[in-house]
């Protein structure tokens, strides 16, 4: 199983994904605050952006991944979450080798 600690170059990475994908929010502090607290362990982190105020990061040890609450669920967000699952699960495994 792997470090529930993201790196700070993985914790980067990652919330790029969600970025781009996401829509999360990307002003002055926010993506310091992920890295902050995905360095440091973290289960799950709320960023919101384009999936709302559900739109969050998971960190489930064998994988990484976003998604929002089912009641938010849109055509729009499930593409989102598709995107973004799909570039996490590719950082994951060139950052960690394959679940």
């Amino acid at each position: 199983m792997s470090d529930p600690k993201l790196t700070g170059a993985e914790a980067d990475a990652a919330y790029t994904c969600l970025v781009e994908h996401c829509g999360a929010y990307d002003f002055e502090g926010s993506r310091e605050m992920f890295v902050y607290h995905a360095t440091r362990g973290l289960r799950e982190y709320r960023f919101q952006g384009a999936l709302g105020c559900g739109g969050k990061f998971y960190n489930d040890r064998a994988r990484w991944r976003g998604d929002c609450y089912p009641e938010d669920k849109t055509v729009d967000r499930t593409e989102r979450i598709d995107r973004a699952n799909a570039a996490l699960a590719k950082l994951y495994d060139e950052s960690r080798g394959p679940s």
